[in-house]
């Protein structure tokens, strides 16, 4: 796959794929995919133990939970997965992608992903091109970033926009990172772009040293 082809795929199998083969995905940034994929479909989690299962998942690909915390959560979760009464499909492949978003080995979940959000009116494909537009905030297998960039202002601007999600304050970073010479139109478009954008951004991690 090449930039131009990754900047316009909406197959997030394939840009899975495009990932592996070219080490670009840790399992943190695969986490992380996961947890913003639930969170997009946050509203549909049928009870507070899967909501629960995605933030304990998000904290521990920072490192901010333990691993007896993780699995409590994972098996809370995925017991509740089976008691959802009635035919719900639906709920039913939301609830496994929250509580498999704690699961210790991201490989195995990623594929459930694109069936995940297949309820209400949005079409699959609907679905598909929202996972696969995550996909590229988390992940920019082409990016070129130049440390020379993050002065301690752009470093503490990305980091408070990690810490409070506050993604409006991307463009303010842009502007900073422009102040110092930066004139990467991926990272500016990045940043000043419209989203969606989730904990795992390719440019914020670039910033702030994460992997």
């Amino acid at each position: 796959m090449t930039d131009a082809e990754w900047a316009a795929a909406t197959e997030p199998k394939l840009m899975l794929e495009c990932l592996r083969a070219r080490g670009a995905a840790s399992d943190r940034k695969l986490r992380l995919f996961a947890v913003a994929c639930c969170r997009r479909i946050w509203s549909a989690l049928p009870d507070e133990a899967h909501r629960t299962a995605v933030e304990v998942a998000e904290r521990y690909a920072d490192g901010r939970e333990t691993n007896d915390e993780r699995d409590f959560w994972w098996q809370e979760s995925h017991d509740a997965c089976w008691v959802i009464p009635g035919d719900r499909s639906d709920l039913h492949h939301a609830a496994r992608a929250a509580c498999d978003t704690v699961a210790e080995k991201m490989e195995e979940v990623l594929p459930y992903f694109p069936s995940v959000g297949r309820f209400g009116d949005l079409p699959e494909e609907v679905e598909r091109k929202a996972q696969a537009d995550l996909l590229r905030c988390v992940f920019n297998p082409f990016a070129s970033f130049d440390p020379a960039w993050i002065t301690p202002t752009a470093y503490a601007l990305a980091e408070a926009a990690y810490e409070d999600r506050a993604w409006d304050r991307l463009p303010i970073l842009a502007d900073a990172l422009e102040d110092v010479g930066c004139e990467d139109s991926a990272v500016l478009a990045h940043l000043r772009g419209d989203g969606p954008h989730a904990r795992g951004c390719w440019v914020l991690d670039l910033v702030l040293g994460k992997s």
